[in-house]
């Protein structure tokens, strides 16, 4: 059995740009409740979306919906042009731009931009592994000594 594109994921694409955005909300959502700004639907939203604007560019110009879960270039384009462009846009709506903000808003979203994609990618790789690749003319799985290549004038 030939192995999966990344495009042919079980994980529907729009699912993939649905958990991105739902994940840059928990970032905004931490960010305003470490700081006490409170949980309001608005609040969460405004603080949210500089982030969101970018992160549906990002999917835009990159195409990710083509390879959703590659690490890279997709998740770590992704995580990139988020970061910056959510802090390009948020700056312009005048919101704060500490350096440690800066830091803080790489680093996090570094994490739950590209470690979704990074553990879809490692499940593909142990699942291919387990189920085995299997050279041509031979069963799936197990090892030589457990799947014999019958070769002619041996028995």
């Amino acid at each position: 059995m030939p192995k999966p594109t990344p495009t042919r994921s079980r994980f529907p694409r729009l699912g993939w740009f649905a958990a991105d955005l739902g994940l840059i909300v928990v970032f905004a959502a931490s960010g305003r409740t470490t700081h006490d700004h409170g949980l309001s639907p608005a609040g969460i939203l405004a603080t949210a979306a500089p982030f969101l604007i970018a992160c549906t560019a990002a999917w835009l110009v990159l195409r990710a919906w083509r390879t959703p879960t590659r690490v890279w270039p997709t998740g770590v384009g992704i995580w990139i042009i988020t970061v910056l462009l959510g802090l390009l846009l948020r700056s312009a709506a005048g919101g704060g731009m500490a350096v440690s903000f800066q830091l803080v808003a790489l680093a996090a979203l570094g994490v739950l931009l590209a470690l979704p994609r990074l553990a879809a990618m490692l499940v593909r790789r142990f699942a291919g592994r387990s189920r085995g690749t299997g050279a041509p003319g031979r069963p799936q799985g197990g090892t030589v000594l457990e799947n014999p290549i019958a070769m002619k004038g041996h028995r």
